[in-house]
């Protein structure tokens, strides 16, 4: 059995598809296996996994008889893996040739790591722009400051670093049940092992993130064009970062630290006052 297995679940992905599988087939780390799950895509997808699966035997296609959603694709993936480790690819994003090896070796240095995570090198398509977001200081710092810091600034982005599978079926079963929405589940996934000390960050690996600026709908979780669709999301978001602390063994100044840091939390992760203002402006002017 691999130790570490790569879940990339996908839809119609054959514009970058071949680029992402090749940055896993030359990662330095070997010992690993890639589980391409296909929601029934109508490109070329198929035929660029298969390609990979028969040059490479730690490359597995799986084609889905029907499209059963994002969701299910990223839990058929997940669930289908047996590996120690576990990290999500999606098709259009990439990251540096050490990135398992950087953070496999993360959980040797801290044994209580349940998540580990690199920087971030942000490529917004549409604009040809790049940022760099190095990883801070995670772990260390008096408890309510650390919070806060690990609160307010996590990236999105870390919802894709390398797992302790069983921890991430876990955290994300939890999410799912509480809130079956897209929009902010990432931030509500990595909630549990924030706050438990659980994440470990490394500069030396570099998750790079293509980001495609679209509007997202109520449908898919999104920033809805209704400002009453987002105020119940919003709501929504913020109960079930409380369903999901329920569980978690608190000391008195983190649950007076976290009663003051959820709503903030609430409105920088996934569902800004600013945003629904916005969403209440195009409705006066019928945009």
């Amino acid at each position: 059995m691999a130790a570490v297995t790569v879940g990339v679940p996908v839809y119609n992905g054959d514009a970058y598809l071949d680029e992402c599988l090749a940055c896993l087939e030359s990662q330095t780390f070997k010992d690993f296996e890639v589980l391409i799950f296909d929601n029934a895509s109508t490109d070329r997808t198929s035929e660029i996994a298969q390609t990979f699966a028969s040059r490479d035997a730690r490359f597995k296609y799986v084609r889905q008889p029907y499209n059963k959603g994002a969701t299910q694709n990223f839990l058929d993936v997940l669930h289908a893996a047996h590996s120690e480790f576990f990290i999500w690819r999606a098709h259009d994003d990439r990251s540096s040739a050490n990135f398992l090896a950087a953070l496999h070796a993360a959980f040797e240095r801290r044994p209580q790591t349940r998540l580990a995570v690199g920087r971030l090198e942000k490529i917004k398509i549409h604009r040809s722009k790049r940022r760099i977001v190095d990883v801070f200081n995670l772990n260390t710092g008096q408890e309510s400051l650390r919070l806060a810091r690990v609160l307010l600034h996590s990236q999105a982005s870390w919802f894709y670093g390398l797992w302790k599978r069983e921890t991430l079926v876990h955290e994300f079963g939890a999410v799912w049940k509480l809130y079956p929405f897209g929009w902010g589940s990432d931030h509500l996934t990595l909630l549990r092992v924030l706050v438990r000390n659980e994440v470990t960050g490394s500069n030396e690996a570099t998750f790079i993130q293509s980001v495609v600026s679209k509007r997202l709908n109520v449908a898919s979780g999104g920033p809805a064009s209704s400002a009453d669709e987002m105020r119940k999301l919003k709501t929504q978001f913020t109960r079930t970062c409380w369903g999901l602390l329920r569980d978690v063994q608190l000391t008195p100044e983190q649950r007076l630290t976290l009663k003051a840091l959820i709503p903030v939390y609430s409105d920088k992760r996934a569902y800004s006052q600013v945003a629904i203002i916005r969403a209440r402006l195009r409705e006066s002017l019928h945009l």
